[in-house]
């Protein structure tokens, strides 16, 4: 098995997977399987496989020799090709040949040479793995040729993996598993200075209030906001999500154009929600028209009319990427933040939502042999989250469900975190967003009355609040879900004291302003 990287393959194990696949063609609709002419690797074999799909696409229950010849009458030029590679005696060879019923163990032989393939066709040197054509000592290579054979598509998928992550431990990972030590006054003027003209404030979310509490969406943080299903969680993160991704939004306080004065590339990744309901909630949040409209359309040619379309304009200059993750794991989130950063420049996330999926248990399981519990699950993503914040240095904002408890429990904490209230131990700003009760609506009707406003039918309770004085508190918010909208209008303790605020608004490049 002495030849180059780019072309390992098992002639032999090709020959029976291409007999299984022409005997039995219902095969190639198992899902378990999946096979690109790729897979194979002398073009005879790739032109083999076609045909075999061509055949069965076309209704063939079996396949012989002149289905295939008839396939190929009608290829026109591609008859040649046919001639050239000797398709016929191939096939011919293909039929008589006599396997075993061991579909998969063809399978993976075949597969596990297409990725070292793969990987050598992307500049990657696999001789740490399958010997090279150039290796001179026989014994070494005939070692490697049984261990390389002996294993399964899964460990040499494994295998990789595991060398890759070693050599990113001993090279770009070295600095962050080194200690620092420093004396307190190292940088302590320059922090200053710093501070003196850039305050401790990220890009703007939305909303009167929010941006005084949570200081923005600052980089190198993990936001939580989490909320019983059909609150609004999804759309209250589309709104900040459109604060920082587009150029501006219509305020339909003051009905005027108002910009954000951001425009961020910013990535949303999205576990249960489409492209196309992200798509109107977002143009429901920019033009301030509700959501209920755009869908049955009957918006008319209006007021309304006129700023969807401008809105559209908006949402098609944007940066915001949408990801959708419905079985995501803990690697696929790593892949698209890592993809965001590195692809899109992107320092902004929001991932809607922090939960359990069948992709991540699964993979938590190979992974430590054992069925973990949901807790120690999303304790797990969350410290993964945390932590990819910080050697990016990009800001992330997520949510979860809460438990039953949220109905019932005065104190509105991290304990009523559906699944792992450790998840509030690596966030940076802990929220939950509630709606208002019949003893919220009390304790304030005195209040309200006084100051000629009505009474919110929301509230964000903010329960953590690193490097904040805004905590242990809410935020009462009227909302407007048809466009996205949740406006807070004042603030007290959890005991209804009311707590004065100033409304600060980060200034980006020249500042926040009518457009």
């Amino acid at each position: 098995m002495s030849k180059s990287f780019q072309e390992y393959y098992d002639a032999s194990a090709g020959l029976a997977l291409l007999s299984c696949m022409a005997k039995n063609p219902r095969l190639l609709d198992e899902s378990q399987y999946s096979l690109n002419v790729d897979d194979f690797y002398p073009e005879s074999h790739r032109l083999a496989f076609q045909l075999i799909v061509a055949a069965h696409e076309g209704g063939a229950n079996k396949i012989d020799l002149p289905t295939v010849e008839n396939i190929v009458t009608n290829l026109g030029a591609e008859y040649i090709t046919w001639k050239e590679h000797h398709i016929d005696k191939l096939f011919a060879n293909i039929l008589a040949t006599q396997v075993s019923d061991n579909y998969e163990y063809y399978y993976n032989k075949i597969k596990k040479d297409s990725l070292v393939r793969n990987m050598a066709k992307n500049g990657m040197d696999m001789s740490w793995l399958v010997p090279s054509e150039t290796m001179l000592d026989a014994d070494k290579k005939s070692r490697m040729e049984r261990e390389y054979s002996s294993l399964s598509l899964k460990e040499v998928g494994e295998r990789i993996e595991q060398h890759f992550l070693f050599v990113k431990d001993s090279y770009l990972d070295s600095q962050s598993q080194i200690s620092t030590t420093y004396q307190i006054q190292d940088g302590y003027d320059e922090l200053f200075e710093r501070l003196g003209q850039e305050p401790e404030m990220g890009l703007p979310l939305y909303g009167k209030y929010i941006n005084t509490v949570t200081r923005g969406a600052r980089l190198g943080k993990l936001y939580i906001r989490s909320a019983a299903s059909g609150v609004g969680k999804s759309r209250a993160m589309m709104a900040d999500a459109c604060m920082t991704a587009m150029s501006s939004y219509y305020d339909l306080a003051s009905g005027k154009w108002v910009s954000t004065g951001a425009a961020e590339p910013v990535v949303f990744i999205s576990t249960e929600l489409s492209k196309e309901e992200l798509q109107t909630m977002a143009t429901a949040f920019i033009s301030g028209v509700n959501e209920d409209l755009i869908l049955s359309n009957t918006i008319g040619f209006g007021d309304e009319y006129s700023r969807i379309q401008k809105a559209r304009s908006i949402i098609k200059e944007s940066k915001l990427i949408i990801e959708e993750l419905p079985n995501f794991t803990t690697g696929s989130i790593e892949r698209v933040i890592k993809t965001a950063y590195f692809k899109h420049h992107s320092k902004m996330i929001f991932f809607d939502y922090l939960g359990t999926s069948l992709g991540v248990l699964e993979e938590m399981k190979s992974r430590t042999g054992t069925n973990l519990r949901e807790d120690s699950v999303l304790f797990l993503i969350a410290t993964r989250l945390k932590e990819l914040a910080v050697q990016y240095n990009m800001f992330i904002m997520t949510a979860t469900q809460l438990n039953a408890a949220y109905k019932t429990d005065p104190i509105p904490d991290q304990s009523l975190l559906r699944g792992a209230k450790s998840i509030a131990d690596r966030v940076d700003m802990g929220m939950i967003l509630m709606n208002s009760t019949a003893d919220d609506k009390q304790a304030l009707e005195d209040f309200c009355n006084k100051n000629g406003i009505a009474v919110p039918d929301m509230k964000l309770s903010v329960y953590k609040n690193r490097r904040g004085a805004f905590t242990n508190a809410y935020l009462w918010i009227n909302s407007n879900k048809g466009c996205c909208r949740f406006d807070p209008i004042f603030a007290t303790t959890w005991d209804y004291e009311p707590i004065p605020l100033d409304d600060i608004i980060p200034v980006i490049d020249g500042g926040e302003g009518s457009v």
